[in-house]
């Protein structure tokens, strides 16, 4: 669980990205949209789809209200848009893989690194995301490397 600012002063922006094994994100609003801050929507990019034509992805845009409460897959990526004019805090809370709670310990509050148990538990409750299957084709790849000296 962490507070995050995005100030358009300070022109805070993480760019797409995703949150690893991590189940469920969710972020709670605690600013006024077009009170304590103009911009900043919440931009997801659904998981790419394999057609006869190639990959697709499917992008959505939205504005929570102040105490709205928003989720999506942590493997999910996903940006917030400048903020062009105050503060955007809100407060966004992991649920993770229970292979990677246990490799972080019950009394940790750090996210920490993604691991490989972690990625492939997750990958079993959505076996189509494409993002999952290269996180575990690349962790297991390291591993095995690393076992053999390479």
């Amino acid at each position: 669980m962490e507070l995050i600012e995005y100030s358009s002063v300070e022109n805070h922006s993480l760019g797409y990205h995703h949150d690893g094994d991590s189940f469920l994100t969710v972020s709670v609003l605690l600013s006024t949209p077009g009170v304590d801050f103009d911009g900043g929507r919440l931009e997801l990019k659904r998981p790419r789809l394999k057609t006869a034509r190639g990959t697709a992805s499917c992008a959505e845009s939205h504005t929570a209200r102040a105490r709205g409460v928003l989720a999506w897959r942590g493997w999910e990526w996903h940006r917030v848009a400048p903020v062009t004019r105050g503060v955007r805090r809100v407060l966004v809370i992991e649920w993770w893989a229970p292979a990677h709670a246990a490799e972080e310990g019950s009394t940790s509050f750090e996210r920490g690194g993604d691991s490989l148990a972690g990625l492939r538990e997750a990958l079993s409750r959505d076996p189509s995301s494409l993002l999952l299957r290269e996180g575990v084709d690349i962790y297991a790849k390291v591993q095995h490397n690393g076992a053999s000296g390479a």
